[in-house]
């Protein structure tokens, strides 16, 4: 009898060996769980995803079967258009062999893939992964790069310090040139932008120094500011205004003295940082035909508010002078520099973009209603005087406890309220992850209690009371200045 039980727990033991060895082969073993118990993230099969204005972006991939990775095309109802950095571990990657994407796949970097089998086994020249360039294996012949007819998407990082690139030729199908696309490619001297472009985004041409000539007649392109930043060509158009297909582009007025900023007519659209580090404007005017603004365009900048031509088809302003959607549903940016201390989100407002409510100067206190179901990447940044966010206990995806800002089931810190007067913060037990700059610009804050509930801390930024003594964890780990940026003796006031 004994003989037999001793043989049944063994196989029992083979078989459950064999069964996490072949999980952990196909790398469901091998994402750390923990970073995704956020109410934020969505599951569905092997995918973890975040929805973003109504799409999908995958965030990782729990498990890969065999030696096909096959992203779907759409999640949770929302169609996949981006995928975000690291979807794949080393493991994973050492067995893809084949790749399926879909035609909704616009956003990801050529980092994701790389790695893999796929791309090893890919022949020498630009490598596609059906209407996406990736990137070139091999020499680029006479230093002419010709991206292929049916290319619609440049991925992120795709040609990034490709210096052999002397002559690039771009597709007429083209609708999208990835951030950092052709970065620092430092022979690149002129390129053309075909009619199709949509999008050209953040640094897609940075340090290519030597870029000096852009040849275009497209009048619908999304530009990132970024974009032609280090070359010849933005140096030679350096000032207040510069524009390339009906974009706001550079904007390098830093210090404003109060007065009035009024975007011209032709302007069709503002993009990323076109307004970045410019401080103590006046009222911004923005003018009927300019209907499409980033949520980055004001990137740590301070103003006055919004003035919107009432014709204007997708933006609207206040009596306070933020700026909106249109029909209200989204806050775009709040007014900087407007004197009232308190706020409360409007009824009709669902998303609070990215960076929001940054370099509020005055802002001690924010009401946020039940319905808001998004609050953007940054949204308080340097909020020096916010002492209080206030969340309705109707809200289904945050909650806030003595003014900090936390997902619902509070299982991440999201915000701390940097004007607050208190020396000591203890994070509330069961709290797994805390945000990058979740502590930025905290003027009195000294020490930070972890409890041994938290996984993951982000950065802390520019918090100059803030010294590596003042992280009070039992773990080791986390007592370390590496996750102190700008803060304590390093601390300089910006």
């Amino acid at each position: 009898m004994k003989k037999k039980i001793i043989l049944l727990l063994s196989i029992f033991v083979v078989a459950t060996a064999a069964l996490f060895g072949a999980l952990y082969y196909n790398g469901y073993l091998d994402m750390d769980t923990y970073e995704y118990d956020s109410s934020i993230y969505k599951f569905e099969d092997e995918w973890v995803y975040c929805v973003y204005n109504d799409t999908a972006e995958i965030k990782s991939c729990r498990r890969v079967a065999g030696t096909l990775l096959d992203i779907p095309e759409t999640l949770g109802g929302y169609p996949v258009t981006s995928l975000g950095w690291g979807i794949i571990n080393d493991k994973q990657a050492e067995r893809i062999t084949e790749i399926n994407i879909p035609d909704t796949l616009l956003y990801f970097s050529d980092l994701n893939f790389v790695n893999t089998r796929w791309y090893e086994n890919q022949p020498d020249g630009v490598v596609y992964l059906r209407h996406i360039a990736m990137g070139i294996k091999g020499e680029i012949p006479d230093g002419k790069l010709i991206i292929k007819e049916g290319t619609r998407v440049i991925a992120g990082n795709a040609f990034r310090n490709e210096s052999a690139i002397v002559e690039l030729v771009l597709p007429s199908t083209l609708e999208i040139i990835g951030f950092d696309a052709f970065r620092a490619c430092d022979n690149l001297k002129k390129i053309n932008i075909p009619d199709n472009v949509k999008e050209i985004n953040s640094c897609a041409f940075y340090e290519s120094a030597e870029l000096e000539v852009i040849e275009t007649s497209n009048t619908v392109a999304r530009i990132s500011s970024s974009a032609f930043m280090g070359t010849k060509w933005s140096s030679q158009h350096n000032g207040d205004f510069v524009s390339l297909c009906g974009n706001l582009l550079l904007y390098t007025k830093y210090e404003n003295d109060g007065q009035d900023i009024y975007i011209e007519d032709s302007i069709r659209a503002i993009g990323d940082f076109a307004f970045e580090l410019s401080e103590n404007m006046g009222v911004i005017h923005i003018p009927e035909g300019c209907t499409d603004i980033s949520e980055w365009a004001f990137q740590n900048s301070s103003f006055k508010g919004f003035s919107v031509d009432e014709n204007n088809t997708s933006y609207v302003t206040d009596e306070q002078g933020n700026l909106y959607l249109k029909d209200k549903t989204k806050l775009i940016r709040y007014a900087a520099l407007n004197e009232n201390t308190e706020f409360t989100v409007p009824d009709s407002v669902t998303y609070i973009a990215d960076e929001a409510f940054s370099n509020a100067e005055y802002l001690e206190k924010i009401v946020i209603h039940g319905k808001v179901e998004h609050i953007g990447t940054d949204a308080f940044y340097k909020t020096t005087a916010l002492e209080n966010i206030v969340v309705s206990e109707d809200n289904g995806m945050y909650k806030s406890v003595d003014g900090v800002l936390f997902d619902k089931d509070m299982t991440m810190l999201l915000c701390y309220t940097n004007g607050h007067d208190r020396k000591s913060y203890a994070i509330p037990d069961g709290v797994r992850e805390v945000d990058d700059w979740a502590f930025a610009h905290c003027e009195a804050i000294e020490e930070i209690v972890i409890p041994d509930s938290v996984e993951r801390i982000g950065s802390i930024i520019s918090c100059k009371n803030m010294n590596y003594s003042g992280l009070n964890s039992d773990r080791e780990e986390f007592v370390s200045d590496i996750y102190l940026q700008n803060c304590g003796v390093d601390y300089i006031d910006e």
